[in-house]
C-alpha cells in the first residue's frame, strides 16, 4: 500500500501540522568513518571498509540510537549507537558517533577516542583507553554554551588480564564532553572523558556493573542550576540488589559528583530516566521489577531534587504497571529473554529479541513533567510458555503538581493490533510541543497479542522462508502534542518497514534490537532514529531447519564458523528522519 509523506501525514491535524515536506528517512549509519581528530588508524579504515571479508567492518551492526540536536542550530545533529564496524580489530562493540550538519540529509561517521587501536592523542589519554574494550548505551544531551555532553558505559568482555587469565570488568559510567567547532573534522571538538561512575575489576561481571545509563543538561533560562550536567545510571552489585545511581557536574563536565544512590533500599531498581523542569526541579524516575522476596510490585517509580540535584526525595511509586517484558522457556528449562535457535531455542519456538518495559521523561514550561512506558492489556494465558499475553501499547503521563498527583496513563497512538514499544520523549520549547517515537508493528501480517512480532503461529518468519526484504513488520512512528499532552497527533517516520528478529547475535542464533529509541527536537525541528533491518540480507543457516530468521551467512561445514561476516548478513543499521514543526 502506497503511504503519504512523514510531513504530508499531519496535513489534516488539528494540534500541529508539518510546516514543510519532511525529508525521507535516511541511512544515519554505513557511512565513511574518520576520526575525531580528522585522521585515521587501521580501526578507523576497518569501520569505512565495505568489502566482503573476515577483516572488514563497514556492514556490521548498529543499534540503540541516541540523539541530541543543537537547540540554537537544528540543522546540526549528532547521532550516537553501539557499533560492531570494530569487532574485525577488537572483538567487540564500541559507541559510535555520527554527525549531520545539513539537518540530517547525510552523516559522517566516527567513533568515541579512547578504543582499543586508537592512535590518537586524545584517545590514548581517555581513561576508558586500555581499560575497557566496549562502550554502549549512548545518551546525549547539549547545554546553552556548544558543549554536547555524551556518556554512555563502558566494560571489558574480551581480554584477559593478569597471570590467572581472567577477564576483568570494569565496568564504568563515563560522560565525554564535545565542543561546537566549526573547524574540526565533525564539526564538534572532543575536549574529554570523565568516569561519573567508576566499577570494580572483578571478573566476568560479577563485582559493581554499570548498564542502562541517562543524561540531561538543565538548560532553562528561568532555572538557577542552569547548566548542570545531571546523570543517573543502574548498578547492578549482584544477587538482585540493582540500585539506581546519581551523579551531576556543575563545571561542564571538567568533574562529576561523588555518585550517590536515588533508590535508597529498594531493590530491583532498573532503566533511570531524567527530567528538568523549568524552575529547575529535577526527576528521576525507573522500573522497579517485581520481586517476591523484596515484597515489590512492577511499577514505576521517581524522585525528585530542588536543589540541583543535591539532595532527593525518598522513592514513590508513580504507578503499578504490567509491562512488555518478553519471556520464554528455554528448551535447557532455564528463564530466557530472548530466543533463537541452537543452544538460544525456546519452547514456544518463537525467534524474539528482549524488551523490558523502562520509562522516559521530560518536562515542558509549563511545570508539567511527562513520563511514558509501553503498558500491555493482559489476556488469558493461551497456554504456551511465551509471555507476555495481550498487546503492548505506549502510554503516557503527566503532573503538573511536582509529582504529587498523576493523571491516568492515556495512548498515545491507541491501535486495535499490533505492538508498541521502546517510546522515547523528547520537547521542543519553540513551539511548545511534546514528542515521542516508537516502534510499532501495526504492519505485521503475522500479528497476534500471543506472539512476538514477525512470528506465525508454527514459529516461522513472517517475511517468508528463507525470508524477504520487502517485509513490513516493523516501523517506526513519532507522536505529538500541542496542548500539553492532552492530544495527540502520530505519524509513520520510516519509509519500509523490517523484520526485528533476524538472527544476528550470538554466532548467528539470537536477535537482538537495542533497548533504546533515538528523538530530539529544537528549534521547530525534530529529529528521530531507529534501529532498521532493511538492508540485511536473509539467508540460510546450515546448523537448522530453515525458518526464515537466519541470514546470509558462509559455512563449509555445519560447524565451521561464518567466512562472510560483511557480505550483508549483518548489515543492522541506524535510520533517522527529520522534519520541521509549526
Amino acid at each position: 500500500m502506497r503511504r503519504a509523506s512523514f510531513a504530508s501525514n499531519f496535513a489534516s491535524c488539528l494540534t500541529l501540522c508539518f510546516a514543510a515536506p519532511a525529508l525521507a528517512d535516511t541511512r544515519v549509519t554505513d557511512q565513511p568513518y574518520i576520526r575525531q581528530d580528522g585522521s585515521t588508524d587501521t580501526v578507523i579504515a576497518t569501520c569505512s571498509n565495505d568489502s566482503p571479508g573476515v577483516s572488514a567492518g563497514g556492514n556490521r551492526q548498529q543499534n540503540e540510537p541516541s540523539v541530541a540536536m543543537k537547540p540554537d542550530e537544528p540543522s546540526f545533529i549528532v547521532v550516537a549507537a553501539n557499533d560492531y564496524c570494530v569487532i574485525p580489530s577488537f572483538r567487540d562493540a564500541w559507541q559510535g558517533v555520527y554527525v549531520s550538519q545539513d539537518r540530517g540529509t547525510s552523516f559522517i561517521n566516527s567513533l568515541l577516542p579512547g578504543y582499543p587501536g586508537d592512535t590518537s592523542t586524545a584517545g590514548e589519554t581517555s581513561p576508558l583507553f586500555g581499560v575497557d574494550t566496549a562502550a554502549s548505551d549512548p545518551v546525549m544531551d547539549w547545554d546553552d554554551d556548544g558543549h554536547l555532553f555524551l556518556g554512555g558505559v563502558a566494560f571489558n568482555r574480551t581480554v584477559t588480564i593478569g597471570s590467572g587469565g581472567k577477564t576483568q570488568t570494569n565496568g564504568v559510567m563515563y560522560v565525554s564532553t564535545w565542543l561546537r567547532d566549526t573547524t574540526s573534522a565533525l564539526g564538534i571538538a572532543y575536549q574529554r572523558t570523565v568516569v561519573a561512575g567508576p566499577g570494580t575489576p572483578s571478573v566476568d561481571f560479577r563485582g559493581r556493573v554499570s548498564d542502562k545509563p541517562s543524561l540531561k543538561v538543565d538548560a532553562w533560562a528561568t532555572s538557577p542550576h542552569r547548566g548542570s550536567v545531571y546523570a543517573a545510571w543502574t548498578l547492578f552489585p549482584g544477587a538482585g540488589q540493582d540500585e539506581i545511581l546519581f551523579s551531576r557536574s556543575v563545571d561542564h563536565g571538567v568533574t562529576f559528583s561523588r555518585p550517590t544512590i536515588l533508590s535508597k533500599r529498594v531493590p530491583n531498581a532498573q532503566g533511570s530516566t531524567i527530567a528538568v523542569a523549568s524552575d529547575g526541579t529535577v526527576y528521576v524516575a525507573w522500573r522497579q521489577f517485581a520481586s517476591r522476596a523484596a515484597g515489590v510490585t512492577d511499577a514505576i517509580v521517581f524522585v525528585k531534587s530542588i536543589d540541583g540535584g543535591a539532595h532527593f526525595s525518598d522513592p514513590a511509586t508513580l504507578r503499578g504497571i504490567i509491562g512488555y517484558d518478553r519471556k520464554d522457556v528455554s528448551v535447557s528449562g532455564v528463564p530466557a529473554r530472548d530466543c533463537g535457535s541452537g543452544p538460544a531455542l525456546c519452547l514456544s519456538g518463537f525467534t524474539f529479541h528482549r524488551s523490558d518495559t523502562l520509562p522516559q521523561a521530560t518536562a515542558d514550561r509549563h511545570g508539567n513533567v511527562y513520563v511514558s512506558w509501553e503498558e500491555v492489556t493482559p489476556l488469558a494465558d493461551n497456554g504456551d510458555t511465551y509471555r507476555p499475553d495481550g498487546q503492548s501499547q505506549v502510554v503516557v503521563t503527566r503532573s503538573n503538581d511536582g509529582g504529587a498527583t498523576w493523571i491516568d496513563p492515556a495512548k498515545v497512538d491507541p491501535q486495535s493490533v499490533g505492538h508498541q514499544w521502546w517510546p522515547k520523549l523528547a520537547y521542543d520549547k519553540a513551539t511548545d510541543t511534546v514528542l515521542i517515537a516508537y516502534y510499532d508493528s501495526r504492519d505485521d501480517p503475522s500479528y497476534s497479542p500471543f506472539r512476538p512480532p514477525g512470528n506465525t503461529a508454527d514459529g516461522l518468519s513472517a517475511c517468508g522462508v528463507p525470508g524477504s526484504f520487502a517485509c513490513d513488520v516493523l516501523n517506526t512512528f513519532v507522536a505529538a502534542s500541542a496542548d500539553q499532552g492532552a492530544t495527540w497527533v502520530a505519524v509513520r517516520a520510516s519509509s519500509a518497514g523490517h523484520q526485528p528478529e533476524y538472527e544476528m547475535f550470538g554466532g548467528r542464533t539470537v536477535p537482538f534490537h537495542g533497548d533504546y529509541i533515538g528523538l530530539d527536537a529544537a528549534a521547530g525541528t525534530l529529529f528521530s532514529a531507529w534501529t532498521d533491518n532493511r538492508d540485511v540480507m536473509p539467508g540460510t543457516d546450515p546448523r537448522e531447519a530453515p525458518d526464515g530468521f537466519d541470514v546470509l551467512q558462509c559455512r563449509a561445514t555445519p560447524s565451521s564458523s561464518d567466512t562472510c561476516p560483511d557480505a550483508g548478513g549483518l548489515n543492522q543499521n541506524i535510520f533517522g528522519a527529520a522534519s520541521s514543526l509549526e
